[in-house]
Parts: structure tokens; C-alpha cells; sequence
């Protein structure tokens, strides 16, 4: 909707607008949100006392990020007018507000009360959508920038609706201590250092892209980003279960079997909706988007495919970190950031959105390979028990009683 209703140039901009307020919403936070979810999975009686030790640590974390990208966004942004530098600097109120209502639904993700964590993370993208429904069809015109701020203000309000939904389901007290915050920096910062390759190898194209190329060519792009995602959202909910429901089995032979079955059942989905994203993608893009975003559309295939192999990437890295073992999703996003560098350094400037896309795919590729031979090394299990699909996978599936189990 946003493509359809700003066009190429305006979505450009919205992009450049929001691109480092969402990248540092999380890096910004040292972990924690990491370590939130898997501590609460461990302790569910003392989710409160987590949840506002996090919260404290979160908004003194972000103020200092604040400061300094306010200074920095006309280098960062010097490919965009000052108008739409202005907006992402007003943008940045992001970060605390994010860690706020994000650290409240993830406590609900690690308690696995998965009913309540989908009612208060669905809230942010619902209120972007009707944002987005009064402008469209409500006949305003308004800018990126205008729409953003707008955003912003409603993200802000909505808040203290999804305080209100997690306080009620979290176990008191919520006062905070500090002395958790040690072991839980000792578990997020390496989740941290595994994210940061892992962000940038989803961003790294868009960010170069913000300060070197025209709004219109980065709308483009992150609209072809936009279409080819819908592949992770399957992938996205099966990842999403797998740190609390691994972290909660004391088991290590049922861990094991719960990560290969969760691998394979995902990587099948992943590429059932990759290959669908990929085929239709020359009649849904310019019938969703207009006819302007055309030339995207062989971009967009590429991205798809990408998108299947990311969600993959997931589910692995989910279940290394239920595992308690962080540090190794870094070791294999970082080599994916480097391939990520590497390529986009060859291919982006001859090549453009086409070439961000190969690099894309290609980094996706290494980290999987890296992925499933650390875990195999971990867990001992083979390559064929990991990827190959059982039968028994599909009557699992079909006849467990738990949701949030794949027992």
C-alpha cells in the first residue's frame, strides 16, 4: 500500500527515512531482547522483574544513540534531500519507543504465551496499515516524511495498549534487579554480535543504497524486498517457537530431534512459498504495486529465492540459540557478512538492484553452510538427518495437541 499510494520515489524515501531508526532499534540494546526471551523461558516467575530491569536498561541504552546519529544522518543520508533528513532525525524517537512495547511481547514469546505475543506484536504493523487505509482511501495526500511522523505518534500512543495486554498476562513483581542483568548481557551481547552480521546481510544493500543512489531506484528495491518477505512470515512463525521450546527441554537427544524436525518441516515451507513468490511474481507485482515497478521484477525473482534460503537461516539460528550457543550464529552471519561486503563492493555499482540481489542470495548461501556444519559438529547429527524430510514429519505435524509443540 505504501508503494501503491507514494510511488517509487516517495516509498524511496520513506525507506531512507526509517532505514538506521529500525536497524539500530535492536543493536542498540546489547542483546537483551535475546536474553529476555530465553531467561523468562527459564524463569517464568520472574518475568516482571525481567521485563523492567530490561525496559530501564533499554531507554538508558538508546540515549546516547540518539545523540550521535542525529549528527551523523546528513553523511549517512547524503544522497537524500534535507527535508527527508529532517524527518529520519525526528525518527529516531523509534528506538526507545520500540524497545519499550518490544521488550513487553517478548516477555509474552519467552513465557510461550504465543496467543497474547501475536495480539501485541500484530499491533505496530495494524496501526502502520490503517495509517496508511485513511490516507489511501480517504483521498489525502500526504509525503513519506508526513507519513512518517504520523506513524511515529500512533506507534507512541499504541504502547500503552500493548502495556496494558502484557502486564496482565506477566507474573509481578515488576520491580527490577540488576543483578540479573549480568547474565543476561553474558547471553545477549554474543546474540548481539550474531545479530549485527545478521541485520546487515539483510540491510547492508539498502543502507549503501540510501547514501549513493535516487529515491525512486531505492523504491524500487525495497518495494521488490518488500514482496519477496512474504516468504518469511511462515518461516518467521516456526522460528520465532523454537528458542522457548528448546530452552525449556532438559532432554539433549530431544532437543536434537525437535531442531532437525523444526529444520525440515521449515526448509519445506520456506521453499513451497519462495518458488510461489518467484513464479507469480511478474503478475502480482505490477497488479499489487502499478505498472511503474516493472522493472523490478526480475529483481524480485532473485529475491524470493533469497528469502527462502533467510528463513531457513532462521530456523537454525533459532535453534542454536535455544541451545545456548550464540556465539556460533555469529561465527556464520559474519561470514556471510563478508561475503555480503565483498559482493555488493563488485557487483553493486555495474549491476544496481540486480547486484544487490546476487549478493544477497550468495550470503544466504554461506550462512547456511556454515549453520549446518556447526550444528552438526554440536549436535553430532548428519547433514541427511537435517535436511532429508521423513514421513513422520508431515503425522507430527498433523496430530500434535499442543500448538506450540512439534513433540
Amino acid at each position: 500500500m505504501a508503494a501503491r499510494y507514494l510511488g517509487a520515489h516517495g516509498r524511496g524515501e520513506l525507506s531512507a527515512i526509517w532505514i538506521y531508526p529500525m536497524l539500530l532499534s535492536n543493536l542498540a540494546l546489547l542483546g537483551l531482547p535475546d536474553a529476555l526471551v530465553f531467561f523468562t523461558a527459564r524463569s517464568p516467575i520472574q518475568a516482571g522483574r525481567l521485563l523492567s530491569t530490561c525496559i530501564l536498561t533499554g531507554l538508558a541504552l538508546s540515549s546516547p544513540i540518539l545523540v550521535v546519529m542525529y549528527f551523523l544522518l546528513p553523511f549517512l543520508l547524503a544522497a537524500q534531500s534535507q527535508a527527508i533528513i529532517e524527518y529520519a532525525r525526528l525518527f529516531l524517537w523509534f528506538i526507545p519507543i520500540n524497545a519499550f512495547t518490544g521488550f513487553i511481547s517478548l516477555s509474552l514469546r519467552g513465557k510461550n504465551d504465543l496467543g497474547y505475543w501475536n495480539l501485541t506484536r500484530v499491533i505496530p504493523p495494524l496501526v502502520w496499515l490503517c495509517l496508511l487505509g485513511l490516507n489511501f482511501w480517504g483521498g489525502k495526500v500526504s509525503s513519506a516524511g508526513v507519513l512518517s511522523n504520523q506513524y511515529l505518534l500512533w506507534l507512541f500512543l499504541s504502547g500503552f495498549v500493548v502495556m496494558l495486554l502484557g502486564v496482565k498476562r506477566l507474573q509481578g513483581p515488576f520491580r527490577p534487579n540488576f543483578w540479573t542483568l549480568a547474565p543476561m548481557l553474558r547471553y545477549g551481547i554474543p546474540a548481539m554480535l550474531g545479530s549485527i552480521p545478521a541485520i546487515f546481510n539483510l540491510r547492508l544493500d539498502q543502507v549503501l543504497m540510501a547514501g549513493i543512489i535516487s529515491p525512486e531506484k531505492l523504491g524500487l528495491y525495497v518495494t521488490a524486498v518488500g514482496y519477496s518477505g512474504i516468504a518469511l512470515s511462515v518461516t518467521g512463525a516456526l522460528a520465532s517457537m523454537i528458542v522457548p521450546d528448546i530452552a525449556g527441554i532438559i532432554d539433549e537427544n530431544e532437543k536434537k530431534t525437535k531442531i532437525a524436525r523444526n529444520f525440515r518441516l521449515g526448509s519445506g515451507l520456506a521453499s513451497i512459498m519462495a518458488m510461489a513468490l518467484a513464479i507469480s511474481a511478474a503478475w502480482f507485482i505490477p497488479a499489487i504495486y502499478g505498472s511503474e515497478f516493472n522493472p523490478v521484477v526480475p529483481v524480485a525473482v532473485l529475491l524470493c529465492l533469497a528469502s527462502g534460503i533467510a528463513g531457513m537461516n532462521a530456523i537454525l539460528e533459532n535453534g542454536l540459540l535455544g541451545l545456548g550457543y550464540p556465539g556460533f550464529v555469529f561465527v556464520a552471519e559474519m561470514c556471510g557478512l563478508v561475503a555480503t561486503g565483498i559482493l555488493l563492493f563488485i557487483l553493486l555499482e555495474p549491476w544496481q538492484l540486480f547486484g544487490a540481489a546476487v549478493a544477497s542470495i550468495s550470503s544466504y548461501i554461506v550462512v547456511m553452510m556454515v549453520l549446518l556444519g556447526l550444528l552438526s559438529k554440536k549436535t553430532s547429527m548428519t547433514l541427511k538427518e537435517m535436511i532429508i524430510p521423513r514421513r513422520d514429519d508431515i503425522v507430527v505435524l498433523f496430530r500434535r495437541k499442543d500448538p506450540c509443540s512439534l513433540k
